[in-house]
C-alpha cells in the first residue's frame, strides 16, 4: 500500500499548515480551555477554506473526497497544535445529510454555510445508558398531528452551540421503534439544555445535559425511516471510530515534537538532556509509537474510502491508537517535566483530552469487547 501523499495532498497540508502559522493560535485555544468555549472563530477558518467540505457529498454542495485527504490535512493541522474541536462537524452532517429529505439537506446546507457556529450535535447518551444505547428511554408520542418528545439526554457535545440535534428516541406506545429526529435547538419551548461543568479535557467541546418535556415536533422532523433510527446509528459507529484515532494521532504527533524540541535545549548536570539514556528510551518508544498509529490510522483511512473498513478494524484502530496516543503523550509531559505539569499548555490539554476519549465514542472496554468477539467468531 503506497502511503505516499498525492501532490494535492500535499499542497492541502500546506495550506493548513499556513492556516496555523497565520497567526499565534495558541492563547485563543488555551482561552477556550479555560472557559469552555467552543473555538468557533477557527472552526469558521477551517470552513471557509473547505476543511469539511473535502468528505460531503457533491450532491450538496461538498466535493465528496476521501477520508484519507481529510486525515493528512488534520494531521497538518493538528501538528501544528490546532485544536480538534470543530472535527466532529464531517460525521454529523455526513449521518443528516444521508438520511435527510431534500428539505432537510438544504436547511441543514444552509446553516452550515451561513452559520457563526457548529450546525449539529448528536444526542444519543442518556442517564441510563452510554455505551448501551438500547436502553434509552426518551421518548415520542403523537398527538394531534404533531410529535412530542419526553425524556432526558446527558454529555451531548457541542449541545449549547449547535442549530440541530441529531435526536435518537424510542416509541413510548411499544418501546420497539428507535428512531431519529433532526430536532431544531433554538427558539423552541419544551427543551431545557444545561451546560455540565468541571469535565477533566475536552473542554473546547461543550458538555450539557438536555431535558425535554413535550418539546414539539412534526412528521418532516423525522430523519430516516420510523424505527430505524438505531440501525442508521450503526451504520456510523465505525466513521466515529476512524475520526477518533485521526486526532489523537495529530495530538500525539505535537506533543512528541515539542518534547523532542525540548530535549534538545533543555539542560541538566552539563548536557541537555535528550542525551540521557533514559530520555532515549522513551524519545524511541515514542517514535515506534507513532510510526505505528500513522500506518494503522491511513490504512484504516484507506479502507474507509474503498469501504472496506469493517467493526473490526474500526475497533482495532481506535483501541491501538487511543492507547499510543496517550503514552506519548504522557511521555512528552515526563520529559517535559514541570513546564507540562505546573501550567496550562497544549501538552496538558492533549493528555486531558485524550484521556476522556477512553469513555467517549465507545469505552475502551468495549473496544475490547467488539475486537474479541470478533476474532473469535472468526476462529470457530
Amino acid at each position: 500500500m503506497d502511503y505516499k501523499f498525492t501532490e494535492e495532498q500535499e499542497l492541502l497540508m500546506a495550506s493548513m499548515t499556513e492556516i496555523m502559522q497565520s497567526e499565534n493560535w495558541e492563547p485563543y485555544f488555551a482561552e477556550c480551555d479555560a472557559n469552555n468555549v467552543f473555538p468557533d472563530k477557527f472552526y469558521r477558518v477551517l470552513r471557509d477554506a473547505g476543511l469539511f467540505h473535502l468528505l460531503l457529498p457533491e450532491s450538496c454542495g461538498g466535493m465528496g473526497g476521501e477520508m484519507v485527504t481529510f486525515a493528512a490535512a488534520w494531521e497538518a493541522l493538528l501538528r501544528n497544535g490546532g485544536c480538534a474541536a470543530p472535527i466532529w462537524t464531517v460525521e454529523y452532517m455526513l449521518e443528516a445529510l444521508r438520511d435527510g429529505t431534500q428539505e432537510q439537506r438544504k436547511i441543514l446546507w444552509d446553516v452550515f454555510e451561513k452559520g457563526d457556529n457548529v450546525p449539529l450535535c448528536a444526542a444519543y447518551t442518556e442517564p441510563s445508558g452510554g455505551s448501551d444505547l438500547g436502553s434509552l428511554q426518551t421518548s415520542y408520542t403523537r398527538k394531534n398531528g404533531k410529535i412530542y418528545i419526553n425524556g432526558q439526554k446527558t454529555f451531548i457535545t457541542d449541545a449549547r452551540e449547535a442549530s440541530y440535534a441529531l435526536l435518537l428516541t424510542r416509541d413510548a406506545e411499544t418501546g420497539e421503534k428507535y428512531t431519529m429526529w433532526l430536532a431544531p435547538l433554538k427558539n423552541k419551548s419544551g427543551i431545557k439544555i444545561v451546560p455540565m461543568h468541571g469535565k477533566l479535557g475536552l473542554r473546547t467541546n461543550s458538555c450539557c445535559e438536555m431535558f425535554f418535556d413535550d418539546y414539539e415536533l412534526e412528521e418532516k422532523d423525522m430523519l430516516g425511516t420510523e424505527g430505524k433510527g438505531f440501525d442508521q446509528l450503526k451504520i456510523d459507529f465505525n466513521l466515529e471510530r476512524l475520526i477518533q484515532p485521526i486526532y489523537h494521532y495529530g495530538l500525539a504527533f505535537c506533543a512528541y515534537e515539542d518534547a523532542v524540541k525540548y530535549a534538545n535545549q533543555r539542560e541538566a548536570f552539563g548536557k541537555t538532556i535528550g542525551r540521557f539514556q533514559l530520555m532515549q528510551l522513551k524519545i524511541a518508544n515514542m517514535s515506534s509509537k507513532l510510526a505505528a498509529m500513522r500506518s494503522l490510522v491511513y490504512e484504516s483511512c484507506w479502507k474507509f474510502d474503498k469501504n472496506l473498513l469493517g467493526r473490526e478494524d474500526a475497533g482495532i484502530c481506535k483501541f491501538f491508537c487511543l492507547d499510543a496516543a496517550f503514552s506519548i503523550i504522557d511521555d512528552a509531559m515526563q520529559i517535559m517535566g514541570g513546564i507540562a505539569v505546573a501550567s496550562e499548555n497544549r501538552i496538558a490539554r492533549a493528555w486531558r483530552d485524550v484521556r476522556c476519549d477512553r469513555m467517549a465514542g465507545g469505552s475502551t472496554e468495549m473496544m475490547v469487547i467488539a475486537i474479541a468477539k470478533s476474532v473469535l467468531k472468526r476462529y470457530k
